[in-house]
């Protein structure tokens, strides 16, 4: 993971590395395709206007996405396991840039 640094006049800068954003990306699009092919089979959803349709994926999207994360975390060890085996703690998933995501899922 890339470093995380502050400066005095309380400037967040955060390095990321590239590679890693690129991986969750990838897994977070997998997540939201069977999330679209989950609601398609939900009886009434393929009948709603595209538009309805969109807006009621974007609305749940993220709720749903930060259910399915929060499955993933392992308390004893105080870690969360991706679907390919990554497996961060709290504090690499705060410097990673997930920020108040990391309270919703750590506590």
């Amino acid at each position: 993971l890339g470093k995380y640094t502050t400066n005095s006049s309380a400037d967040h800068r955060v390095r990321l590395d590239l590679g890693f954003w690129v991986k969750f990306s990838e897994l977070a699009t997998k997540c939201i395709i069977k999330i679209v092919e989950f609601a398609k089979r939900l009886p009434g959803f393929t009948g709603l206007t595209i538009a309805d349709q969109i807006t009621l994926l974007k609305a749940a999207c993220l709720d749903i996405l930060i259910l399915r994360i929060c499955t993933r975390y392992t308390p004893e060890q105080d870690t969360m396991t991706f679907s390919d085996g990554l497996t961060l703690n709290r504090t690499q998933m705060h410097n990673a840039g997930f920020g108040p995501l990391t309270d919703l899922v750590f506590t």
